[in-house]
């Protein structure tokens, strides 16, 4: 076993415990300028409360000596410059006591008892004329339910939705009676829904008056076309029939019509065959021709006086050409 003298011991006791707390202290500085950094990119999100909280913590792992002075004085400059914006956003949420003690605290002699923002913003906090202390941060949530309720109304009132656009302007009234733009914008709401009314009552007016109008047009007579070009329209077999009836009595012409003495039965058959016989468009035989049908209608006339009995009229004797005054009668096709 070797013994070294106790001196030698104490000096190498010595040389571990001083490069113990050179190595704590570096470890200190790298994670304070971490901190800081932190804190740079908080300030410039506007995020003063975790900006306050990394510069707070950086100037606490850099004690005061020679070679931290340089880092440390920057990180105070830092911290009471974010003390002072986080205590203005807290007066601006009427939380008025903690603005007051975080501007305290960058006031204590470890920081600078003098600093002239953080006084003279204690100061404008005590003048009434410079801030309202009646604005509490109650009323400040519900001015900020109050800002989203309107821009909610006035998304809608531009995409046409003027029902939930009106209902947001309620909201906003329940919340804030005397709201002036909640009351124009109910205005411009309803002045959009007459101007949507006028449109709707015109539309529905002027389609009324076409449809009656309509009403009184008369069908156009179709001539010439046959049933297989008559794509897209839809016909009943009756209306199809009697076009081409109608298409038939215009196209067989007889030339000459001579009665003498003929029964109207005679002259209406005399007429059946002749529009079979000048049917000349008609290929198939059995559709030739137009077919006429007798309807005798018996006139009503006074009894004449009595006459000597004769026999009866056969039933089937009917009137003849020149005796059709008496006997009025009609031809059906």
């Amino acid at each position: 076993m070797i013994f070294l003298p106790a001196a030698l011991c104490a000096q190498m006791a010595g040389q571990s415990i001083a490069e113990r707390e050179i190595a704590r202290r570096q470890g200190m500085a790298v994670s304070a300028e971490d901190l800081l950094r932190r804190g740079d990119a908080a300030m410039a999100a506007h995020d003063y409360e975790t900006a306050v909280k990394d510069y707070q913590g950086a100037i606490a792992n850099l004690p005061e000596s020679e070679l931290t002075r340089g880092l440390r004085s920057s990180a105070i400059n830092k911290f009471l410059a974010a003390s002072v914006k986080l205590a203005e956003q807290r007066v601006a949420e009427g939380r008025y006591g903690e603005a007051e003690r975080l501007l305290k605290v960058t006031l204590r002699p470890e920081y600078d008892p003098g600093y002239a923002p953080s006084l003279a913003l204690l100061r404008k906090m005590q003048d009434p004329e410079w801030f309202n202390r009646t604005i509490t941060p109650k009323f400040v949530g519900r001015v900020e339910e109050v800002k989203k309720l309107l821009r909610e109304a006035q998304g809608f009132s531009d995409t046409g939705r003027y029902d939930l656009a009106f209902k947001r302007y309620e909201q906003v009234l329940a919340l804030d009676p005397t709201n002036s733009a909640a009351r124009r914008g109910q205005e411009k709401v309803n002045g959009q829904r007459q101007r949507y009314a006028d449109s709707a009552y015109n539309e529905t007016r002027s389609r009324a008056l076409w449809e009656v109008s309509r009403g009184w047009e008369n069908p156009v007579r179709k001539y010439g076309v046959s049933r297989d070009s008559r794509v897209g329209v839809r016909t009943t077999r009756s209306d199809v029939g009697t076009e081409a009836i109608n298409r038939k009595l215009q196209q067989i012409i007889i030339p000459n019509l001579e009665f003498r003495q003929t029964t109207i039965r005679d002259a209406v058959e005399f007429l059946r065959q002749e529009s079979r016989r000048l049917d000349t468009a008609e290929e198939r035989p059995e559709a030739r021709g137009v077919n006429i049908f007798l309807k005798l209608t018996p006139s009503v006339r006074p009894a004449p006086p009595a006459a000597p009995a004769t026999l009866p009229p056969s039933p089937d004797a009917a009137p003849t050409i020149p005796g059709l005054e008496g006997a009025p009668a009609t031809a059906a096709a």
